[in-house]
């Protein structure tokens, strides 16, 4: 999770970016896929591009698959003008393009409500994502919802103790923690944390787990729990919680 940091160029996601098992896969739509094989194919290669980092390249082949797409909309699968949607944003982010990623988002989760695609796993990855981009923009309101919605979509779809789940509870706890409603935090960070235990193992090794964990303690200590911070950290090497400490220092609990 990070902590109010601006996007860079990377060529991995943000740690509070959910991610599909398959986020960019065909999914073929027989009474679509005569129409849709060319804008398959700009996507397909647009793809390739995009994971060997050749972002202006892939920009301009998912631009030109999202205009071929949007002018006939009705002859085209509303799934494969989402994955376009999320290809996007998902390549904005990785190129510091905030604004336009945002944009992006806006307009897949659009088109997944107007075709009654709400309830799926990769709206509920657009509306966290989306969150977590309103977030950086201190757009608290917008952000909270959309928080909210990809958590509800998750609950319904998972049951709410999946991985995925984990992480929404974690990104909502960070996010009142930032606005100082520390209560609420520790309780979202706390159910976080008892899903990724029974998900990854009881022994906090794993890399969710043991960031969970530290976020806890750093917002117990910024609410003055410091038994309860020193509880947390006791798991720890006191180099790294000092050094976690330090590297959020400037943004846990920031005042709004």
């Amino acid at each position: 999770m990070s902590f109010g940091k601006p996007i860079q160029s990377e060529d991995k996601p943000r740690s509070d970016s959910l991610q599909e098992a398959h986020p960019f896969s065909h999914q073929t739509t027989p009474q679509f896929s005569e129409q849709e094989d060319r804008i398959e194919a700009l996507f397909s290669t647009a793809f390739h591009h995009m994971e060997m980092k050749e972002y202006a390249q892939s920009d301009d082949l998912l631009c030109e698959a999202d205009a071929r797409a949007g002018k006939q909309p009705h002859n085209i699968s509303p799934r494969l003008r989402i994955r376009i949607k999320a290809m996007r944003a998902h390549l904005y982010e990785l190129m510091g393009k905030a604004a336009n990623a945002i944009t992006c988002y806006e307009s897949g989760i659009l088109i997944a409500e107007s075709h009654n695609l709400r309830i799926s796993n990769r709206n509920a990855v657009m509306h966290n994502n989306l969150a977590s981009l309103l977030k950086r923009e201190m757009r608290w309101l917008t952000a909270e919802q959309h928080y909210k919605k990809a958590l509800l979509i998750l609950e319904l779809l998972e049951g709410g103790f999946s991985p995925k789940a984990a992480a929404l509870y974690h990104n909502l706890g960070i996010f009142y923690s930032e606005l100082r409603n520390h209560h609420l935090a520790i309780r979202l960070l706390k159910r976080a944390y008892r899903i990724r235990l029974m998900c990854f193992g009881p022994d906090q090794s794993h890399p969710e787990t043991k960031k969970t964990l530290l976020d806890l303690g750093a917002t117990f200590q910024a609410d003055g729990q410091w038994k309860e911070a020193g509880k947390c950290f006791s798991h720890f090497p006191q180099k790294e919680v000092d050094d976690y400490l330090k590297k959020i220092s400037a943004t846990v609990g920031a005042v709004v």
